[in-house]
């Protein structure tokens, strides 16, 4: 039987696996030229969201907290 909980536990337990691929693609986006760039791209609103989500996958206090 799947729960909740153990949904979460193995969405936690996949991005602790793949963040290093996601801090490589952020920071590899984050060098190109702004018409090159494949994340944060489109509209403003989209922007946004992709700045916000960029600055999580970057922060070590959210690896750090996700990891306890």
């Amino acid at each position: 039987v799947l729960t909740r909980w153990t949904s979460h536990f193995w969405a936690y337990e996949r991005l602790l696996l793949v963040q290093s691929h996601l801090r490589t693609i952020m920071y590899a986006d984050e060098a190109m030229a702004p018409a090159a760039k494949k994340i944060v791209a489109g509209e403003a609103s989209a922007k946004v969201k992709a700045a916000k989500m960029s600055g999580l996958i970057k922060d070590n206090t959210f690896w750090i907290a996700l990891a306890r």
